[in-house]
């Protein structure tokens, strides 16, 4: 419920995009259904979910899907150029279910997003507010190792990119949320 204009800007930007983007997400992520908007209100169908012992951890599951959905919402066919990206794909916004991952808070999905934007986010932000992974585990993983490294590998599959381009488009993900 919302009870300023910001507010139902936000609510409207995320029926919209959960409305546009949600279905075409592959399994195992889904996203929430909508059980009912109007102007200042969106409801959610409920998600039953748990607790993750790590939830810094990105599945490498879960980071292939994430790419086939960039994929699939490029603006061309190799999925290098520009796509879809939820906006704040992050720990907390990444639930656990018996039925796959569930993926929450929409509003800040936009278009016109480059490679990797998702999966970086998830690890900066994780690093930021739950030191981890460090920041060694994340420079590790452009070179392909570790968990970290795995997850890069898994999502550039997904989008069909060379994995070996990930510190290109992290250093562009870092200078894009400087600006914001």
């Amino acid at each position: 419920v919302a009870r300023d204009t910001p507010g139902s800007r936000a609510l409207a930007a995320e029926q919209d995009a959960l409305q546009r983007f949600g279905s075409l997400l592959p399994a195992p992520l889904f996203a929430p259904r909508v059980s009912n908007y109007s102007e200042g209100q969106l409801v959610l169908e409920p998600v039953e979910w748990r607790a993750r012992a790590r939830p810094w951890r990105l599945p490498e599951d879960v980071a292939f899907a994430l790419g086939v959905f960039f994929r699939t919402t490029s603006a061309d066919e190799g999925g290098s150029s520009t796509g879809v990206s939820h906006g704040d794909f992050a720990p907390w916004n990444l639930l656990e279910t018996d039925a796959g991952w569930g993926l929450m808070d929409w509003e800040n999905s936009r278009a016109g997003m480059p490679p990797y934007f998702d999966l970086f986010h998830y690890l900066v932000q994780s690093n930021s507010e739950l030191r981890r992974p460090t920041k060694r585990a994340i420079l590790d993983g452009l070179r392909l190792r570790g968990w970290v490294g795995q997850a890069i590998g898994a999502y550039a599959a997904g989008v069909e990119i060379d994995a070996r381009d990930g510190e290109h488009f992290l250093r562009e993900y870092l200078r894009d949320s400087a600006r914001e």
